[in-house]
């Protein structure tokens, strides 16, 4: 999984200019979100790769943690950001986009 990821970082390169400054202005964005959520440290990580699309099951090997812990994390996340899952925390970030 890990190997997965850093391919994918590594595609990032291949993609046009404008692409990859608009990748750096959305994480910005988020970045900035998750602060005034005020999530922790572990929160912000799991949020980060929520929005990846990792399951909480990858997230946990990825963290080396327990499944259990990041469901915990995740909801905690959810609910400092006053949305009702997963899918409504992504599309936070981009329902006014598409």
């Amino acid at each position: 999984l890990k190997t997965e990821l850093e391919s994918v970082s590594r595609q990032n390169n291949i993609a046009k200019d404008y692409v990859i400054e608009g990748r750096r202005r959305l994480g910005q964005v988020i970045a900035q979100q998750f602060s005034e959520w005020q999530l922790s440290n572990s929160e912000t990580e799991v949020g980060w790769l929520l929005l990846k699309g990792l399951s909480l099951k990858e997230i946990a090997i990825v963290r080396n943690t327990l499944e259990k812990t990041v469901r915990q994390q995740a909801s905690a996340i959810y609910r400092k950001s006053g949305v009702s899952g997963r899918h409504a925390f992504s599309a936070w970030f981009i329902e006014d986009i598409l």
